[in-house]
């Protein structure tokens, strides 16, 4: 018996003992950069698209051995980090490979309105444009139907694309997004911008009101089956608890770009009407929910 327990004890210890860590573990120059470019960040759970945002913008590329420096830096499992970098179109992952190299990715819109614009054409066309450092792949709907064809040079937007303007851009290395013409914080406030708002934080217009106006205007929910809003609205204020106020940005329907030109655009009309709807429920956080992107907080 006491030799059964002897080597019981012995097979014990050789179970327990573990040689080195499970799963991939980081190397030091990789955990280095990634630790000195996040620096100073107090690491939350669901921004986890915000870091991998970082990395790209940094690297060029989601460099696998990077994302396992992030898996421990930020203590997640490398299976979620993958499983969320692989879900958006945006993120370029580069796996297996011994060195990585900086890589432009061209998308081409396949949306309905796009391929009606000869996007599938334009895409076998742009695949001679393809070497070590340039991809060109197909991409989910980017909301500019009303510019079809479009092809997402990097994080350029090239509409009414062809063959000649693409490969252009890409000689030209404009992968860099272009920002529109749009209403300035001055040029809102000057024409009366945030008097509004101001006026519902400082109780100058109360809820009932608001709910009057609301159901006046006859404003309807066009993705809710057309339910009045004011009756939403007012439907909501009389919940108790913690609040939010999430809003979709995403137009995924073909041919509806509408939001996308008043953001570009009008972006602080937008947020003043965000800022009304979260002062009416006393929300804790609105969360604005973009196409490809991480949620923003206002």
């Amino acid at each position: 018996m006491d030799k059964f327990i002897s080597q019981t004890d012995s097979s014990l210890k050789k179970k327990k003992r573990r040689w080195k860590p499970k799963g991939r573990q980081p190397e030091n120059s990789y955990y280095e950069e990634v630790s000195n470019l996040l620096q100073g960040i107090h690491f939350k759970r669901d921004e986890l698209i915000e870091y991998l945002h970082i990395l790209q913008d940094e690297f060029g590329v989601l460099y696998d051995k990077h994302l396992v420096a992030l898996s421990t830096i930020i203590n997640l499992p490398l299976a979620e980090i993958y499983e969320v970098a692989t879900f958006y179109a945006h993120f370029n992952i580069i796996k297996n490979a011994e060195t990585y190299e900086p890589i432009k990715v061209v998308r081409v819109c396949e949306s309905l309105t796009c391929e009606l614009f000869g996007a599938h054409t334009l895409l076998d066309s742009l695949k001679v444009c393809e070497n070590k450092n340039i991809k060109v792949v197909p991409g989910p709907c980017m909301g500019r139907c009303d510019v079809a064809p479009t092809v997402c040079v990097g994080k350029n937007y090239v509409d009414q694309a062809s063959i000649q303007s693409v490969t252009e851009t890409i000689k030209n290395k404009d992968f860099e997004a272009v920002i529109p013409e749009y209403i300035t914080l001055d040029q809102y406030k000057k024409d009366g911008g945030y008097s509004i708002s101001k006026k519902v934080r400082d109780g100058q217009i109360d809820n009932a009101e608001i709910i009057k106006i609301l159901k006046e205007s006859g404003l309807k929910g066009k993705g809710g089956a057309g339910f009045p809003t004011g009756m939403k609205w007012e439907i909501v204020s009389k919940y108790n608890g913690t609040k939010y106020v999430a809003i979709n940005g995403d137009e995924g329907e073909p041919g509806t770009f509408k939001d996308r030109n008043y953001l570009e655009k009008d972006p602080h009309r937008f947020l003043e009407g965000a800022l009304i709807a979260s002062l009416f429920i006393n929300a804790t956080n609105v969360y604005i929910y973009m196409r490809d992107e991480y949620p923003a907080v206002i």
